[in-house]
C-alpha cells in the first residue's frame, strides 16, 4: 500500500516535470517563431 502511494507521488512530480519542460520548450519555439517574423 506504502509502495503505491510512493508511486503516485513520484509519478505526479514527474508529469509536473514533464509539463513544465514542455511548456519551457513551447514557449522557446515562440519566441523563436517571433524573431522570425520580425526579421
Amino acid at each position: 500500500m506504502l509502495a503505491r502511494v510512493t508511486l503516485q507521488k513520484i509519478s505526479a512530480v514527474f508529469f509536473q516535470v514533464r509539463f513544465k519542460l514542455l511548456a519551457q520548450d513551447l514557449g522557446y519555439r515562440l519566441i523563436k517563431l517571433e524573431d522570425v517574423a520580425l526579421v
